[in-house]
């Protein structure tokens, strides 16, 4: 019994009571009271409409069905284990020939990557060049013969593709491979931060995403190609660097090296940097997103192989893009063209004035502001998704089919509805009047004048690609007035946030840059319509082109959506060539990214929270717990279940058949129990399935087995690491023990009474925390170093192992909340190790948790 407090005492719990007091609590007690200034009453409800819009954003993880959900995911680990027959594997292997062909096969996925992106932009030009000039072409033909139902064949047409397209794509995910569906970008980045996301990097998975995607994108749907290129790069860094796939069904010894946690980890990310680099021609872009978006454990040495497998994907996807146009040779193979290199290249330069620096401010506001809607409407959108379409089949393949008619639909009706405008030619040599690109670029179909186009339907009726490039465009401010751009923007704006979301493949990215060039163009055309009486093609005003702020608006808005910085201002100089624009540019994005965080969260990071995946933010929100207030025993959720380091092979089955962890602490077999290291379940599974490694169990007076503490037998078998991955090379393609009748099928009777010696196979250098070690810097400990357990320990003894789902912000709030110590107890399980009471134990783990909060 612990003796009453004294004076001092009581001061204690006073400030305990304190450190535990709610997240709700603490939140209350900093609001504004009603007598405050005018400026803390703003404030009070500018954060009220922020908690407001976050808690419709983030759905909190309260409901059974969603923890159950969340308990589905598996998590990962990045440092790999370090046992004593790894490092004798070590001491007798040189590391020159692993290092060369580690460098091959960073090159390998630069190149796969490279040719599946080249092969997938081909595809899509040749199938929409072909839907949009069978458009014109019937058009033109009903005007030529005047034939009243020109436009009524022609919307056959084009709705017809479409929803045939789109159809066909949405089959193939729902009906062959539903992990096929999105764009990949947001599981890639679960898996990276420690996830494990089912079936994401399957064979299956890349055929069915590569075919869907070019099909829902050439339908004309307001999607685009680059989320799904990032997820296939992934693939082909996961896929092709193992040497093994249960897909085909194999399993070989080639890149036995590489099949650990940190390579696989690494090779992922070069794929996913590949994707970006081919998918917008930005090497440097592909890195740095890498960094900043998917990474949570990084060296410097990462950063060059990566870099390499960016360069090389670049250039050869450039190379065969310049060789090729929609599938047609171009005769310039071995040419590096700047329409393949640099996606929507300026080539019109205009100068930077300092006076462009106070619109991108206003221009990052609004993108800030409009990518939150856009998050916010998609979330609500998907949210009843999930309850009304995906429970039927049925309906989750008409969804996207109606959706593409319906925007098909749209594109050739409003353009018909809306007048057409003249194409104007330049009048005077000296002053730089606006003139348009070649008119056959234009929409010139659906007009009778013979120099007319429309401005809708150039927008409408092109492809992404073209549309930007028309957006970016400078010295063409009359080409689109403030109507035609306000209708496709609105009118993208819902549909594209409709279409994220269904039963397809595809991509964002794109059609953020669309969406923000449009708004941007639009607040180009009123600074211009501000400042009437200026002509701003002579040199001293150029910089009011409303090219220019459409570039920035794209940049803003994929940041309010994305919440990118970094990457995405080097992506946005690298597709567009624009350098000396680099500091609005940043103001923009930074702008929009402070808008946009204070409003909601971003859209990716939204996505995994519906789909209730235990995603760890790298950075520990401080507003909701001080984490510094608490030590690492307060996220300790029960007592670990700890193996002797010689275990009897009948407790062990028992042990793995009614567990569900997947590390295993072992310790001395002695009153002290000393931590040794961990074991992982699946090495217990590799070492079950080798009868020659059981010996037979040496009792003691007490019962307890193992001569010498449990050390090494000299009489013992011990494997050897490249015995040991053979064996577990040939576990690859069995079912686990678990899901096939339990783990006592697997070993005959005559072996239940034997033990196993798992000291060469521990991993002795796991992560470790003191009981009394801060919280906050467990959080960055685990998440920095891409941990999938860390072991506290209390004088040499395991006291608990802290997992992802122990350091989740809703378990954080839960189990440090009012009264937290009272119900924070550990619930010990009957030992099998030779002590039949433990509330010793119970006893001494309350005092530990109460003493190391001082």
């Amino acid at each position: 019994m612990r003796a009453e407090p004294d004076g001092d005492d009581l001061g204690f719990m006073e400030e305990e009571e304190e450190m535990i007091s709610s997240p709700q609590a603490r939140r209350a007690s900093r609001r504004p009271s009603s007598g405050g200034s005018a400026v803390d009453k703003c404030c009070g409800v500018l954060r009220r409409l922020h908690d407001a819009v976050d808690g419709q954003m983030r759905p909190r993880l309260r409901t059974a069905e969603d923890r159950s959900r969340m308990q589905e995911f598996q998590t990962l680990g990045y440092v790999p284990g370090y046992t004593k027959i790894h490092k004798t594997h070590l001491d007798e292997t040189p590391t020159s020939r692993d290092n060369a062909l580690q460098w091959l096969l960073f090159g390998v996925v630069g190149i796969s990557a490279g040719l599946v992106a080249f092969v997938l932009r081909q595809t899509i030009d040749l199938m929409t060049e072909w839907r949009m000039g069978t458009v014109a072409q019937l058009i033109d033909v009903g005007r030529e013969t005047s034939a009243g139902g020109s436009y009524f064949v022609a919307w056959l047409f084009l709705v017809g593709t479409a929803a045939l397209l789109t159809a066909c794509s949405s089959i193939m995910v729902v009906y062959f491979w539903k992990h096929a569906a999105g764009s990949g970008v947001e599981e890639v980045i679960a898996y990276l931060n420690g996830v494990d996301m089912p079936r994401v990097f399957n064979v299956r998975t890349a055929v069915v995403k590569f075919l869907s995607c070019v099909l829902s994108v050439s339908s004309g749907l307001p999607a685009g190609p680059e989320g799904p290129m990032i997820h296939l790069g992934a693939i082909c860094g996961a896929g092709l660097t193992q040497g093994q796939s249960k897909s085909f069904g194999c399993t070989t010894s080639l890149f036995r090296k590489f099949r650990n946690p940190a390579d696989h980890h690494n090779f992922i990310m070069a794929g996913a940097a590949a994707g970006i680099s081919t998918a917008f021609g930005a090497p440097i872009g592909g890195l740095l997103f890498v960094m900043e978006e998917m990474a949570t454990h990084w060296r410097p040495t990462l950063t060059l192989m990566i870099f390499f497998t960016s360069m090389v994907s670049f250039c050869t996807v450039s190379l065969f893009n310049s060789a090729f146009d929609a599938w047609v040779p171009t005769g310039t193979f071995g040419w590096f063209l700047n329409k393949a290199a640099v996606l929507f290249e300026v080539k019109t330069i205009i100068q930077l004035n300092i006076l462009a620096i106070f619109p991108s401010f206003l221009i990052g506001a609004l993108a800030g502001v409009l990518g939150s809607a856009f998050n916010f409407l998609n979330v609500r959108i998907n949210l009843w998704r999930r309850r009304v379409i995906f429970p039927t089949d049925w309906k989750r393949v008409l969804e996207p089919v109606i959706v593409a008619a319906l925007f098909a639909t749209i594109s050739l009706l409003l353009p018909v509805l809306t007048s057409c405008s003249e194409i104007t030619l330049p009048m005077e040599e000296d002053v730089r009047q606006w003139k348009t690109e070649n008119a056959t670029n234009l929409a010139t179909f659906m007009c009778s004048g013979e120099n007319e186009y429309s401005p809708l339907g150039t927008l409408m009726l092109s492809n992404n690609d073209g549309t930007i490039r028309r957006l970016f465009s400078r010295n063409t401010d009359p080409e689109f007035g403030v109507a035609p751009l306000l209708i496709f923007f609105v009118c993208y704006f819902f549909f594209a946030c409709y279409t994220a979301g269904t039963s397809i493949s595809s991509g964002l990215l794109v059609p953020m840059i669309v969406m923000g060039a449009t708004m941007g163009r639009i607040v180009g055309h009123l600074m211009v319509q501000a400042t009437s009486g200026t002509d701003i093609y002579l040199q001293d005003h150029q910089w009011i082109d409303p090219g220019v702020f459409a570039l920035l608006g794209a940049a803003a808005f994929v940041g309010g959506v994305s919440r990118l910085t970094v990457s995405l201002v080097v992506i946005m100089l690298e597709i567009s060539a624009e350098l000396h624009f680099l500091l609005p540019i940043m103001i923009a994005v930074m702008t929009a990214t402070w808008f946009g965080d204070f409003i909601s969260p971003s859209l990716y990071h939204s996505y995994l929270d519906m789909k209730s995946v235990p995603l760890m933010p790298l950075q520990w929100d401080a507003h909701k717990i001080d984490l510094n207030r608490f030590c690492a025993l307060d996220a300790v959720a029960g007592e670990p279940l700890c193996l002797p380091v010689r275990v009897p092979i009948r407790k062990l089955c028992e042990v793995l058949g009614t567990a569900s962890h997947h590390c295993f602490p072992v310790v001395e077999v002695s009153e002290r129990k000393q931590f040794l290291g961990t074991i992982s379940r699946k090495d217990l599974e590799v070492l079950l399935r080798s009868p020659d490694l059981f010996e037979k169990a040496a009792t003691s007076s007490n019962g307890a087995a193992s001569p010498r503490n449990g050390r090494e037998d000299k009489g013992a078998k011990v494997l050897s690491y490249v015995e040991y991955m053979e064996r577990e090379e040939k576990l690859f393609l069995e079912t686990s023990p678990a899901a096939s009748g339990g783990y006592h099928r697997l070993i005959p009777a005559k072996h239940f009474e034997s033990t196993l010696n798992l000291d060469p196979y521990i991993n002795r250098s796991p992560f470790t925390v003191q009981t009394n070690f801060s919280l906050d810097l467990t959080y960055d400990v685990f998440i920095s170093m891409g941990l999938r357990h860390l072991i506290v320990l209390k004088r040499g003894r395991c006291i608990g192992v802290i997992t992802r789902k122990d350091l989740l912000g809703e378990t954080l709030e839960e189990r440090l909340g009012p009264g937290a110590l009272n119900r924070y107890h550990m619930t010990l399980r009957p030992s099998w190790t030779g002590e039949d009471d433990l509330r010793e134990d119970r006893n001494e783990m309350n005092e530990i948790r109460s003493n190391d909060l001082l």
